[in-house]
């Protein structure tokens, strides 16, 4: 695989972008006001009152579903990728990978195919001129790495995305270190 051994465990924080924050909150704030709102707008004696329920309980099931997918940060260990979540991980296999670079505007003009997107991360598959067709495990696009595969690319945001490639074995730049 790279010319280095990684045979010890590192890992990475994963800080929240200043969007992720504010659109997390004000999504957060409305979804739950409106949980509670909307069976206190209809009158009880209203026969339609009675479907209210299921609006009202998405709205407050939403925040909670969401919040099992936020990224708390990523390991790396000999031939994986581990993308901590809430309550598991989210494992990606390292073979095959051909560079890593450093790249705060990966995530530029990427818009979503499927996933979250910016709702306390940016995570799934999302699609832009620069990169193509990639997965998503971002909390902060100012510190975007992106993992090429060469069939397919991988994008997370580590606290410190330097130090992250060059555990990989990388400099920053995508080229390979020698040992």
């Amino acid at each position: 695989m790279r010319s280095r051994s990684r045979s010890k465990a590192r890992s990475f924080g994963a800080p929240l972008a200043r969007s992720a924050w504010v659109v997390g909150i004000l999504a957060t704030v409305t979804l739950l006001g409106m949980a509670v709102g909307l069976p206190l707008l209809v009158p009880r004696s209203d026969p339609g009152a009675a479907w209210l329920w299921l609006p009202s309980t998405l709205c407050g099931l939403i925040p909670v579903i969401t919040g099992f997918f936020l990224v708390r940060g990523y390991e790396l260990r000999r031939d994986e990728l581990l993308v901590q979540r809430l309550v598991w991980q989210t494992r990606v296999p390292l073979q095959g990978l051909k560079s890593v670079t450093v790249d705060p505007l990966a995530m530029k003009r990427a818009f979503k195919t499927m996933g979250n997107g910016g709702y306390f991360c940016w995570t799934g598959w999302f699609r832009n001129k620069r990169l193509g067709s990639f997965r998503a495990f971002v909390t902060d696009p100012a510190r975007a790495v992106v993992l090429d595969f060469g069939d397919r690319r991988i994008v997370v945001s580590p606290d410190r995305p330097g130090a992250f490639a060059a555990a990989l074995g990388f400099s920053p730049d995508g080229v390979e270190e020698k040992s």
